[in-house]
């Protein structure tokens, strides 16, 4: 069962926490709601950083929005416009006044998500911001307050980016030690069944293709559950998107492992507690995997050798 943490705002209170990562991370999140200082948000990508963060916001009370910025869609030479903005004039081309990210947030959240890519000249500039309160648009004459929170989205721990120069030092020490770690899906393999039910619940507005499943076999969670996530969160998401219009098109009121894509079967064997058709599918795909071999598709599910040429007979 889900732990019952009491909250403010319906993005906590519907996370899924079993782990203790996550109720670590869940907990920091309301502690630091209420403050003004940044927080460094750490964690793989796919980790949630960035719904972590929108819930920081939702908590926190502020009256702005909610803004989502990666370093990744800045380019360098439009940076600076793109977060301080620029009046009209400021350099060749700038016809017309843009309103940078800082004041699109206003009294709101800005995340700089990986920001460990941002470069060192960006850095220091947001430095100031942070320091001062204040920054100043492009070509402008004046400086003007800093209303929105900023939060940060990082792929590492801020000591280790300041030991590898992708992170400012005095940056680092102004960000304080308001830091939420976000634990990869491997760290929180017990949530993975609760998360893919989520995730199938959501399936039919996600792929705007309804009615389909609305339950997995157990084979399949045992599947999903065994799986590895390089992508974490993310990826369990995607895989569970594809199975159901997989479900959907073989008119299946269940997702059973067939519908999932064949790189999660790996991790399963035969076993007695699977229906015969299901360890049959199982000896199919590592058959079809090991290109007919029997010997080494027998040892990539753990089946018999007899009940492997069995299948390889009646089925290919």
């Amino acid at each position: 069962m889900s732990a019952s943490i009491s909250t403010r705002a319906g993005l906590l209170s519907g996370m899924i926490a079993l782990s203790g990562g996550v109720l670590d991370a869940v907990t920091k999140v309301m502690r630091y709601a209420a403050a003004r200082t940044p927080v460094v948000f750490v964690g793989e990508t796919g980790t949630g950083k960035s719904c972590f963060a929108e819930a920081l916001h939702q908590a926190s009370g502020r009256t702005g929005p909610f803004v989502d910025v990666t370093a990744q869609e800045l380019a360098p030479e439009l940076a600076p416009s793109a977060l301080f903005g620029h009046v009209a004039g400021a350099f060749t081309g700038a016809d017309r006044k843009h309103v940078g990210y800082l004041a699109q947030a206003e009294r709101g959240t800005l995340l700089l998500d990986d920001f460990h890519l941002m470069r060192r000249s960006m850095q220091a500039m947001l430095l100031r911001a942070l320091e001062r309160g204040l920054y100043r648009q492009l070509g402008a004459e004046r400086d003007v307050p800093v209303t929105c929170r900023l939060v940060f989205g990082v792929g590492e721990e801020p000591a280790r980016l300041v030991e590898r120069g992708r992170m400012l030092q005095d940056l680092r020490s102004r960000l304080g030690f308001m830091v939420v770690r976000l634990p990869s899906l491997a760290e929180r393999r017990e949530e993975i069944p609760a998360l893919a039910q989520r995730f199938l619940g959501l399936a039919p507005e996600e792929t705007g293709v309804a009615p389909g499943p609305t339950r997995f076999t157990s084979s399949a969670l045992e599947a999903l559950s065994a799986h590895h996530y390089p992508g974490n969160v993310r990826d369990l998401r995607e895989l569970v998107r594809e199975g159901y219009l997989h479900a959907v098109q073989a008119g299946s009121t269940v997702l059973g492992i067939e519908h999932l894509d064949e790189s999660v079967w790996g991790a399963l064997r035969v076993s007695r507690r699977r229906s015969g058709e299901e360890n049959r599918r199982l000896i199919r795909w590592a058959l079809e995997a090991e290109n007919g071999n029997v010997a080494r598709a027998a040892g990539r599910v753990g089946a018999g050798r007899n009940a492997v040429r069995e299948v390889k007979a009646n089925h290919l």
